[in-house]
């Protein structure tokens, strides 16, 4: 769209399905055709068994052009960024029922333990990941920078308030303990607190009390974090129970990670199996098999925020100060 290429799409009651190719020349005569079952897509051009018959008979030609011009004109409208926005939803609601049933398949038929490269499921990694919603929320207190990344780090800021580091001190509001450089009613509470239990608990109960338009303005990662939170306690407790169990578990971690990253996907995770996941860490993080968009987010979260904090408990004493939060609400 961007170099000028006319881009539409189908607009009619029927489902559009034709895979049609033809080439032109400069004044636009047709010179040859492609008809086949392969879609655009990388199982289809990689590694699907497709059919398909090319030719470049005149009356053929002629036919198809005609047919091409119809459906052009008269059954399809522009492509525009509103367009563009619409389909994408679409295709987000459809991949996600795509991906929990592929891999309710995979599990039924080859068990967990699923062999094959990434390139035999890419299309169920695709519809899977495709639905995640950026930036990445974290199960931890990992939502501002270095300086107090983690539980152990904000109770020492707070035990030696107010001799803090301007860095320090711009990240406890980036987290909502400090504002116009005072302590705020949430930071003056978890400075009493006497556990990493106890200040999790407060700053859990803090980020579901507040509105997610004070939260964006304050901290575009505590809407994500919120976000992964609420996520995670609609997960099955099968899921959700394995995490807590398991979060220091090193031999797991990527199964972790992934419980994790569908956080912030899209509600169908929430009907997935602790199996069905564990064929989704398999595929990870190969983000070749991604959209540009949501293979940066994928890489992005092995490299740098979903790789650190694993050997603290801090994430099995988020996710239960927010299970316990939410359910005292």
């Amino acid at each position: 769209m961007n170099d000028g290429v006319a881009t539409r799409v189908f607009r009619g009651n029927a489902t559009y399905h034709p895979k049609c190719y033809l080439s032109v020349s400069s004044d636009g005569t047709p010179l040859r055709y492609v008809l086949g079952s392969a879609n655009i897509s990388l199982s289809a051009l990689r590694t699907g068994v497709e059919v398909g018959v090319g030719g470049n008979e005149p009356s053929h030609l002629r036919e198809l052009s005609v047919w091409f011009d119809e459906v052009c004109e008269r059954h399809s409208i522009a492509v525009n960024a509103a367009v563009l926005g619409e389909m994408e939803g679409i295709w987000k609601l459809a991949a996600a029922s795509r991906a929990k049933n592929r891999l309710k398949m995979v599990v039924t038929t080859t068990g967990p333990e699923v062999s094959g490269s990434p390139a035999d499921l890419a299309e169920t990694y695709e519809d899977a990941f495709e639905s995640l919603v950026k930036p990445i929320g974290m199960l931890n207190f990992d939502h501002a920078g270095n300086n107090v990344r983690t539980l152990q780090l904000a109770r020492e800021a707070l035990d030696n308030w107010p001799s803090a580091d301007g860095k320090t001190v711009s990240e406890m509001k980036l987290l909502g303990f400090v504002s116009d450089g005072t302590l705020t009613s949430l930071g003056k509470a978890a400075k009493n607190t006497s556990t990493h239990e106890d200040l999790a608990l407060a700053w859990c109960g803090w980020l579901l009390d507040t509105p997610d338009e004070v939260l964006s303005e304050l901290n575009a990662r505590l809407v994500a974090a919120k976000r992964s939170f609420l996520r995670f306690c609609s997960l099955s407790e099968e899921v959700s129970d394995f995490f807590v169990a398991n979060a220091l578990e090193s031999s797991e971690k990527k199964l972790l990670q992934t419980i994790e990253l569908i956080c912030n996907a899209s509600s169908m995770v929430e009907k997935l199996g602790l199996a069905e996941i564990r064929v989704l860490s398999k595929l990870l993080p190969a983000s070749e098999y991604m959209s540009p968009a949501s293979a940066e987010a994928i890489t992005t979260y092995f490299a740098n925020k979903g790789a650190r904090g694993w050997s603290r408990d801090d994430r099995r004493i988020m996710v239960n100060a927010f299970r316990r939060a939410l359910s005292a609400r």
